[in-house]
Order: structure tokens, then C-alpha cells, then sequence
């Protein structure tokens, strides 16, 4: 019937990501609240992740977000809750390494000059640099506060001097602290990252003690550790930061590879001054270690989905607030819904897409704006047998094709923590794989490019073919050898490219804060709407940085709160 309601709930989800998904999850097991329902644009849960069981028999391909940044993060807690299994890998971001030990610099040899002279102090497999010039102007005991990253347990680094030479004898106990980009120790297998210089076609471990490539890894870690932050101009980008720094050609292409890939868009679109602030946040909330989940990150969109009414294929074109019993809902096929309560999830590459009435207000449009999502691609190939170093989990490549490609396989890679899980108990060993190792046992292999902002937009338009084409004359250029110049195609078996740019509800990886974003942009994101619309998802998480799984699963978390209280005061 032309006049007939439309259907009613207490609360509708826009958005069956992890974070709409973790709302409604606690709403209903939590909070008590039964009568929720999950609207999703697309004909799947799970948003940015998604797996692949058919790639590569025997394994759990992560096709969307693959890793657990943070050892001390709501995911690790719920893994070890609901007895997930994880494996830890070589750490690429938010590493806290403490080091304690004396050492002892003498040797004019030891100083880098990199625009005032540094001493370079090794420490457990890592390299540091310090300021010269402070410990003989001040002789005695000198505080190293201002060049030594973020410190651990409230102790210092000080520098004591013993002699009055040039680049004097001094000793110092320094606490280690790399940041996002920078290379950290070992994983607890073993496994390591590499840095492979392309216009230097030179390939670099993560504790390499090249010059440039430590002032490049300091130049990161500082980021964590500079202070007076609202001091920072709002319009200063990361590349007018690095640019300072004064970063060779060289390096600022590996920066570009690692860092700028890594955050989502080019360093000149990056604001420095919201990074410092993230940069602060990763190390002092969430502890260093990246994390696979076994065998795939939809073991918790399962844990969410569970219990939850979901209706897919369900995009939203409007919703309209103007009625104070109820909040109307429609989809872009002309159905209906209404509530009392609303919670938003969408993407800021698509928050657009929705029209609100009454218009939402100013400060929450800008700081949409305020957020940039771009593409954001993998590129998975398929591998019959292993070409590359065993110790390797991952490549940084400047110059290149792909900026950076990673490691799997089917017997696993990364030190093995099961938490319990009766899936790891079936799992093959996590024992490091041996270069002798037998291909009797037919371990398959995976390796995944990863292409961000600029790297995946140049990819549009481009044969799927060629893309894959690509990767693999890439990768047999830096692992080719006069005895076996191709082993990519060699051992390739098949490939295939996602580009999460092309879904038309997600529209790219994650956002990044642009240059000129406000101090409360992820608040403004966040904030309440006539006190029956609230907002969830990796952009609004104003209490740690966005930009990661656990981030959009405690915007859910903090919005099923805001529903119940509002619940209640209705």
C-alpha cells in the first residue's frame, strides 16, 4: 500500500565493515539491544576485509586488510579472548626496541657528516645517531634528549665525556625507537626486511649502516618524538618535513616507497603535523609487532557477523531526520527504512553519496574534506617454489614497479602464537622454513605487491595482464641470477590484481589526513548528529590514529555506547 510504514527498528547500521559489524555485535551481546539491523551496500560483510580461499589451494588469501598492527591493541586481546591465532612477522611500524647497554665511540670514522656531526652507535643488530657537537660543547654529563627518540620508563640518554679530542671519547646508554618506515630488529623467526635502492639496483638489510639510509630511518623515528606539535603549521606536508631533513635523491624515492605507499597518498598531501600526533599515539598506546591472523582477518568479521541481521545489497542514497520520533533511511532503489537511532560507517571516500535532511553541520562536511582515500591496490602472485632469501618477510623498492611486495606460504610465515586456537594445532609447523629446506612437502608460496595513491592510480585503465607482467620482470630483476636470470616466471604459477579503488562503496585503502586538516577533524567526523545519528569507522578515531582494523572496531565499540545512552533518554 502506498501509505503503508516503513519497516521500524531501534537502531539501523549503515555499513557491514568491522566497524558496523562490531556496533551492532555489541549492541546485541553487550548492550542488550535487540532490535538492530545492518544495512550494507554491497552483497558481502566484512568492508575492507575480504579473503580468498580458491587463489592458492590450502591457504586463506587476505585480498583487503592483511595485518595487526599493535601488540597491545583491541584485536590482540580478542584474539587471545576467542582463541584466535596469530603469527608475528618482521615489524615494519611502531617499534619500541630498548637498549641499554654502554658503548664506547672514539674513531673520527664513526662521525657522519649529515650537516652537523653525528656519531653512529650500534646496538643489538640497530643503528643510532647522535649529536657530537653537543658533548663538546658541554663537557661532563650531556643530556641526548633531542636526538634520541621517544624514551622508555622515564630513562634518558647522556652522553659523559672522557677527553678533550676532536669528536671526543664518550660513552653513552641510549634506548633505541624506530617509527613508522623504519626498519626495527628481527622477528621472533627470524624474518627481516629488506630495502632494495632502485637507481642504485642495491639491496639493503633493515639494519644496514649505509649512511643516507640511517639518516633516512632516524629522520622517521623523530617523528614520534618531536615535541611543542600544535607548533607545526597545519599547511606543512611530509615532504617539506623530509625535504628539511635534507634526504639524498635516494632516499627520498625510498621514502616515497616505504612512507608515503605505506600512509596512503603522496608525502606533499600528508599533513605533518596530524602524522606527529599519530606517530605519538602508535608508540605510547599500542606496542610494537605486526601480527597475521591464522588463517585470515575474517575470523573476526565471522566473530562480529554472528547473530547479526544483515541485509545486503542495500546502498543508502538519503536519510532524513527532520521527524523527531524517527529517523527515514532510503536506499538508492527507492525502499525505506526507520529508527530511532542511526549509526554511520561509510567510508570518507563515499560519505558523500548520502544526502542528509536536514544538512548536516559544517564542521563534520569539512572535516570529510579534510580526509583523502585513494586507491589502493594488491597484486598477488602465486609461487610454485621460493626464490628470495628464507630470513625475508618484505621489501621496500624504490624506483621500481611496486614499492613494496611481502611473503607467505602455505605452511605459514611469522612466529606462531595460538592462543589456543584449534585451527593452529592442525597448522604445519611455524619453525623457520631452511634454504635446504624440501620441496617434497609442496609448500606453495605467495607474494603480494602492494600499490598505493600514485602507484595504483597509474595502474587504471591498464590490462590486468601487463600489471602482473610487470611485478614479475620486476621481481626477477632484483632476484634474477647468471645461473637463473628469470626465476619470478620461472616458478609463477598465477596471478591476480584487486584494486580497491574500483568498489564503488569503499572507493580506495584508507584515509590519511591531508595537509591544513584542523586538530579536531576526527572528532568533528565523529560527533553526534541531533543526538540519534552517530558515526564510526578508522576516519573518526580521535582517541589513536586511524588507519588500521582495531582503530574502525573501537569506533564501533564507542558508537554502540552513544546508541544506548541515547536510547535511554528517549
Amino acid at each position: 500500500m502506498a501509505d503503508e510504514l516503513p519497516e521500524y527498528h531501534d537502531v539501523v547500521v549503515i555499513g557491514a565493515g568491522v566497524a558496523g559489524l562490531r556496533c551492532a555485535s555489541q549492541l546485541m551481546k553487550a548492550q542488550g539491544v535487540t532490535d538492530v539491523l545492518v544495512v550494507e551496500a554491497s552483497g558481502r560483510v566484512g568492508g575492507r576485509v575480504m579473503n580468498d580461499t580458491s587463489f592458492i589451494p590450502g591457504m586463506s588469501i587476505e585480498v583487503g586488510a592483511e595485518f595487526m598492527h599493535g601488540a597491545n591493541t583491541t584485536l590482540t586481546r580478542l584474539a587471545e579472548e576467542h582463541h584466535i591465532g596469530t603469527r608475528e612477522i618482521f615489524t615494519w611500524a611502531q617499534v619500541r626496541t630498548q637498549c641499554q647497554s654502554m658503548h664506547d665511540i672514539s674513531r673520527a670514522s664513526d662521525v657522519a657528516s649529515f650537516g652537523r656531526p653525528f656519531a653512529r652507535l650500534r646496538a643489538f643488530g640497530g643503528t643510532v645517531l647522535v649529536s657530537l657537537s653537543l658533548v663538546r660543547a658541554h663537557p661532563g654529563e650531556v643530556s641526548l634528549d633531542s636526538y634520541i627518540p621517544q624514551k622508555v620508563d622515564n630513562m634518558h640518554a647522556v652522553a659523559i665525556e672522557e677527553s678533550v679530542q676532536p669528536y671526543s671519547r664518550f660513552h653513552v646508554g641510549l634506548l633505541l625507537d624506530q617509527g613508522d618506515g623504519g626498519p626495527t630488529e628481527p622477528a621472533p623467526d627470524g624474518g627481516i626486511g629488506y630495502y632494495y635502492v632502485g637507481d642504485q639496483k642495491r639491496m639493503l638489510k633493515y639494519d644496514d649502516d649505509d649512511e643516507e639510509f640511517l639518516k633516512f630511518n632516524l629522520s622517521v623515528a623523530d617523528l614520534s618524538d618531536l615535541e611543542n606539535i600544535d607548533q607545526i603549521p597545519p599547511e606543512k606536508s611530509m615532504r617539506d618535513y623530509f625535504n628539511e631533513v635534507g634526504l639524498s635523491a635516494s632516499m627520498m624515492k625510498l621514502c616515497e616507497a616505504g612512507y608515503a605507499n605505506t600512509a596512503g597518498g603522496p608525502l606533499e598531501d600528508i599533513s605533518m603535523r596530524t602524522t606527529c600526533r599519530y606517530e605519538k599515539q602508535w608508540i605510547e598506546l599500542e606496542d610494537e609487532g605486526d601480527f597475521r591472523v591464522v588463517p585470515s582477518f575474517m575470523r573476526f568479521v565471522d566473530l562480529f557477523a554472528e547473530g547479526v541481521t544483515t541485509r545486503l545489497n542495500w546502498p543508502v542514497a538519503s536519510v532524513d531526520y527532520s521527524q523527531s520520533d524517527r529517523i527515514l533511511v532510503t536506499s538508492t532503489s527507492g525502499k525505506q527504512l526507520s529508527c530511532r537511532t542511526l549509526v554511520v560507517t561509510v567510508s570518507t571516500a563515499v560519505f558523500s553519496k548520502i544526502v542528509y535532511t536536514p544538512v548536516i553541520p559544517q564542521e563534520k562536511v569539512a572535516a570529510v574534506k579534510s580526509f583523502d582515500m585513494r586507491r589502493a591496490g594488491k597484486v598477488l602472485l602465486h609461487m610454485s617454489s621460493r626464490f628470495w632469501p628464507v630470513d625475508a618477510h618484505g621489501v621496500i623498492c624504490s624506483d621500481c614497479f611496486l614499492p613494496e611486495f611481502w611473503f607467505n606460504s602455505s605452511k605459514g610465515i611469522g612466529h606462531l602464537k595460538p592462543n589456543g586456537d584449534k585451527l593452529c594445532v592442525e597448522t604445519p609447523s611455524s619453525e623457520p622454513e631452511t634454504e635446504d629446506a624440501a620441496e617434497s612437502d609442496k609448500v606453495q608460496y605467495l607474494i603480494t605487491g602492494y600499490a598505493g595513491a600514485l602507484y595504483a592510480e597509474s595502474f587504471v585503465g591498464v590490462d590486468r595482464g601487463k600489471i602482473i607482467e610487470s611485478f614479475l620482470d620486476q621481481l626477477d630483476m632484483i632476484y634474477g641470477t647468471v645461473d637463473e636470470p628469470k626465476p619470478a616466471h620461472k616458478h609463477f604459477v598465477r596471478g591476480m590484481y584487486k584494486d580497491w579503488g574500483d568498489e564503488p562503496w569503499i572507493g580506495g585503502g584508507y584515509a590519511f589526513p591531508r595537509v591544513g586538516q584542523s586538530d579536531t577533524a576526527s572528532q568533528d567526523l565523529a560527533a553526534p548528529v541531533d543526538g540519534r545519528i552517530f558515526f564510526a569507522g578508522e576516519a573518526t578515531a580521535f582517541e589513536q590514529p586511524g588507519m588500521s582494523v582495531h582503530a574502525a572496531i573501537d569506533t564501533g565499540t564507542r558508537a554502540s555506547t552513544q546508541v544506548v545512552r541515547a536510547l535511554q533518554e528517549q
